[in-house]
C-alpha cells in the first residue's frame, strides 16, 4: 500500500468516527428535546384533564409557538368536543357551536371563533423578519393548526 492508499485510509478513519461522534450527539440533543416538549405539553394536558377525566382526545394537535410556549388542540369525535389549552388556559366548545380558525394575514395570531365566544392565540411576537426563515415555520403551524381544526366541520 502506497502513500495514497495511506492518504485515504486516513481520511476514511476520520470521516468514520467524525459519523458516529455526529449521531451520538445527535441522539443525545433529540432525546433532551423530547423530554423538553413532554415537559412543556404536560401541564397543559393534565389541567384538560383536570377539569374533566372523561376526555378521550384520539386526535391532537400540538405547536409550539416561537417563545417556546405549548399550544394543543385536543379533539374528542365520540362527544362531538374540542378544547384548545394552552400554559395558563382552556376554550372548550362543541363540535356545533365551531365557526371557524383563522390565521392572520402575517401568520401571527391564530384565532378560532365559536357561536358565543372567540379566543386568540399568538404564535409569535413578529420580532423576526417579515420573510425570514423565522417565520416561514410559525405561519405554516398556524396553517397546520386551522386545517387541523377545520376537520370538525366534517364531524
Amino acid at each position: 500500500m502506497g502513500t495514497i492508499g495511506s492518504v485515504v485510509l486516513v481520511v476514511l478513519i476520520v470521516i468514520i468516527v467524525l459519523n458516529i461522534c455526529v449521531a451520538a450527539t445527535k441522539k443525545k440533543r433529540d432525546g433532551s428535546t423530547r423530554v423538553r416538549y413532554e415537559e412543556l405539553f404536560a401541564p397543559i394536558e393534565s389541567a384538560i384533564l383536570s377539569e374533566d377525566e372523561s376526555w378521550n382526545a384520539a386526535r391532537v394537535k400540538r405547536i409550539v409557538t416561537e417563545e417556546e410556549k405549548g399550544i394543543l388542540a385536543a379533539l374528542d369525535d365520540g362527544k362531538k368536543r374540542a378544547v384548545i389549552g394552552w400554559n395558563g388556559g382552556s376554550f372548550p366548545f362543541s363540535y356545533k357551536d365551531y365557526v371557524s380558525a383563522e390565521v392572520d394575514a402575517r401568520g401571527l395570531t391564530l384565532t378560532v371563533q365559536t357561536r358565543n365566544d372567540s379566543v386568540e392565540l399568538t404564535l409569535s411576537e413578529g420580532k423576526h423578519r417579515k420573510d425570514g426563515s423565522a417565520s416561514k415555520p410559525v405561519k405554516e403551524m398556524g396553517r397546520i393548526m386551522k386545517e387541523f381544526l377545520d376537520t370538525i366541520k366534517k364531524n
